[in-house]
């Protein structure tokens, strides 16, 4: 099980690779609503993404910026 959280984790730091940029730490970022509407990423993992607050909404929180740790 951990293997297969593993891949998933190492799927999704490429999608925020694709469809992100970097920011001026050199770190990718890419908007949540861009992340929840993209079809090959629906959900977030704790201890990979960081974003401000304890949850996003879509629609409310589509600009919240995702930063990949």
């Amino acid at each position: 099980m951990q293997e297969k959280i593993q891949e998933e984790i190492e799927e999704l730091k490429k999608d925020i690779q694709r469809l992100g940029t970097k920011n001026a730490e050199g770190k990718y970022v890419v908007k949540f609503g861009v992340l929840f509407n993209d079809e090959k990423t629906q959900q977030y993992y704790e201890n990979v993404l960081d974003f401000q607050g304890q949850m996003l909404l879509k629609g409310a929180h589509d600009n919240v910026d995702i930063i990949l740790k």
